[in-house]
């Protein structure tokens, strides 16, 4: 895998973690708040406002879907070079289909978010976000656009405020 990539993943992720712990104890809305006044903020940042730790804050019923996905298409093939950087050795093996941004952190069920590997490389990635192929984000994104729809609805609902999300967050998107 190119070390420009692997870096960039780390440090989405840490951004991801940093952001998550520094205001973990602050309301979606003050989070929406900062996202807004930063001009550094990204998708690491908008990815924590869609944890599912926020439904219930501001009346937002789950909107990830279903847990797990439709069986994988008769020709997918097992995506190991987006995560590790080598093509799969498994030939011939049974296809799983699961969360690229992990839905237990708020990843909806949604074919942008889907990642298809092979049993061994699905065991294998769990849910580690370092993992995650970030520089697709931007591709893969109309999951991230649902989702984040979702939230300023409700959120606008229960504030009675007109709320965004900043561009210089979501253009990335």
């Amino acid at each position: 895998m190119d070390r420009n990539i692997y870096e960039q993943r780390l440090e989405y992720a840490h951004r991801y973690f940093e952001f998550l712990n520094k205001y973990k104890h602050h309301s979606w809305f003050d989070k929406l708040h900062i996202i807004n006044s930063d001009k550094e903020a990204g998708i690491p940042e908008v990815l924590v406002l869609l944890n599912p730790e926020n439904y219930d804050e501001i009346g937002l019923p789950d909107p990830r879907g279903t847990s797990t996905f439709q069986s994988a298409y008769a020709n997918a093939k097992c995506r190991s070079r987006e995560l590790w950087g080598y093509e799969c050795p498994f030939k011939d093996t049974q296809i799983h289909v699961d969360h690229s941004f992990p839905r237990n952190r708020g990843g909806m069920t949604h074919p942008d978010n889907a990642m298809y590997l092979c049993r061994e490389h699905n065991l294998a990635k769990s849910t580690d976000i370092h993992l995650i192929p970030w520089e697709l984000i931007p591709i893969r994104n109309e999951w991230i656009k649902i989702q984040l729809n979702a939230f300023l609805q409700a959120a606008q609902r229960k504030s009675n405020s007109k709320l965004y999300f900043p561009d210089s967050a979501t253009t990335k998107i």
